[in-house]
């Protein structure tokens, strides 16, 4: 008889597994999600959710996972979008989360991220994309949105329901086979009601986001997120962020966008201007975040980007020789001057330092741009160039609006760039009409004027007159200059404080 239990429940364990195909009610996909045997999200997922913070018997195996080189920064980035961090200084390492956080936070976090990165390696469907790039977005300016509202020290229950709002969307087109042709094609016409999604996958996919939710011990957010509610705040938050996120697919300057923005400006009494400053910060941010998981998501962030010049003569890694006497001549030069008893200015020194820019680098214009005293404009001081144009009167920005997106990235990454090398993709991203029309369509180098540790301007130099290659020997040569540059204008300064 104990035989033939054990034959018994062996046959049972081995059924012909059902395949989502033929998974007809909410139960089944639940079932088939959650499949232990035959994990469908891959093992790092399910050894995470094999993990329970109250039982943390497999915590340096789970701990492994989560250091991992494909895991541990994507980890990292959304937890220092969780964390309010006054201080301003960032989670370094996974041992850092756990303890700032805890231990539940990080396997959530690990838990979505894995997730994410499963998902993206078996679909590229333009509509499974959309739907992340959405979830991603609003997430980080959910996160944004949180430590301005409710300064709680620890966002994870907020970012975790964010991530996975779209989580029963998500899992049915990965695996919806026929089915989510049909809802693909039902979306792409606007949009599918309640009803129309019933008739199609058999259930509603949010009430599958909920049975998970339970399912994965993540806690109560995602699962109250589903349905709108103003009475709770981090609600409010996820719907808010969404719905600025989801109105900017419209475009960044539609109707949808303003009305979506109002309302958070309403909401967080600030201006609305402010409001969509802190649009523009998350979206910044969900650019690098994006480049972790997937490039092609950058495609799906909506920042009305304009393509550069399909002129393949603009850049190239093929270096170019820089004439290294000449440029040890243009720091010889500044250097008498500043020996001299008479020392010169600091608008002579940076005009004498564009000109030996643009001569030893062999460039066409050489900038030298000044940020305002809010740090909220750029506007050209100085400019050096082969043949005069209108560039000069053209060189200023207002850096919250579009014109400005670049720049604005660039003062808060706070580094040197060549902007239009395939591999800057979060700054090429920013392109668009708006800053072409004044800088052009060409590639260009950009680093910034620092003085005492502070960002004050940039210095910008390009070969767009003569349609000429930028190379890496410029680009490190162009950096070696301005710092050089920096250093002459912080000595004339600390001279010109001696005096009085």
């Amino acid at each position: 008889m104990a035989t033939d239990s054990v034959q018994t429940q062996t046959a049972e364990s081995h059924k012909t597994r059902l395949n989502f195909e033929e998974a007809k009610t909410l139960a089944d996909w639940v079932t088939l999600i959650n499949d232990q045997n035959n994990p469908p999200l891959g093992e790092n997922v399910a050894a995470i959710l094999k993990f329970l913070p109250s039982e943390p018997v497999d915590l340096p195996s789970v701990l492994a996972i989560f250091e991992s080189e494909e895991l541990s920064n994507k980890i990292l980035r959304m937890a220092n979008e969780a964390y309010f961090n006054p201080a301003e200084s960032d989670l370094s390492n996974i041992k850092r989360v756990m303890v700032v956080l805890g231990l539940r936070s990080v396997r959530c976090i690990g838990l979505c991220m894995a997730l994410y990165t499963y998902l993206l390696k078996n679909s590229q469907d333009d509509a499974f994309m959309k739907e992340i790039a959405i979830a991603l977005q609003s997430t980080i300016l959910a996160g944004v949105i949180a430590k301005r509202k409710i300064r709680s020290l620890n966002c994870e229950p907020l970012i975790t329901a964010s991530l996975l709002f779209p989580l029963g969307k998500l899992l049915f087109l990965s695996f919806g086979g026929a089915n989510a042709k049909k809802y693909t094609e039902q979306l792409a016409q606007g949009s599918v009601s309640d009803e129309e999604e019933q008739a199609i996958a058999g259930f509603l996919l949010k009430n599958l986001t909920i049975e998970i939710s339970e399912k994965w011990f993540i806690g109560p957010t995602l699962s109250k997120a589903q349905e709108a509610n103003k009475d709770d705040d981090i609600v409010r938050i996820i719907h808010l962020a969404r719905g600025v996120i989801q109105a900017m697919q419209v475009g960044w300057e539609s109707s949808t966008t303003e009305e979506a923005l109002r309302e958070v400006s309403s909401w967080l009494a600030i201006s609305f201007q402010q409001a969509r400053q802190l649009a523009l910060e998350a979206n910044l941010r969900a650019l690098e975040t994006s480049a972790l998981l997937s490039e092609k998501l950058l495609e799906y962030i909506p920042l009305a980007e304009e393509p550069d010049s399909n002129d393949n003569a603009q850049s190239s890694d093929t270096d170019s020789s820089v004439n290294a006497s000449r440029i040890a001549a243009s720091i010889q030069e500044m250097a008498i001057l500043l020996g001299n008893q008479k020392s010169p200015s600091m608008s002579e020194i940076l005009a004498i330092g564009l000109r030996n820019l643009r001569s030893s680098l062999d460039v066409d214009r050489a900038v030298f741009a000044l940020l305002s005293h809010d740090k909220l404009s750029l506007k050209a001081k100085s400019i050096d160039e082969i043949k005069h144009t209108d560039f000069f009167n053209s060189f200023k920005f207002d850096l919250n609006a579009s014109e400005g997106w670049l720049f604005n990235y660039l003062l808060h990454e706070q580094r040197s760039c060549w902007v239009g090398h395939e591999t800057e993709i979060a700054i090429n991203k920013l392109r668009n009409h708006s800053f072409n029309v004044k800088v052009g369509k060409g590639s260009f180098l950009i680093t910034p004027f620092i003085l005492k540790g502070n960002i004050m301007g940039f210095y910008y130099v390009d070969r767009q007159i003569s349609s000429r290659k930028l190379d890496s020997s410029t680009f490190q040569a162009f950096k070696e200059l301005c710092i050089t540059i920096n250093g002459f204008v912080e000595l004339i300064m600390a001279r010109e404080r001696l005096k009085k």
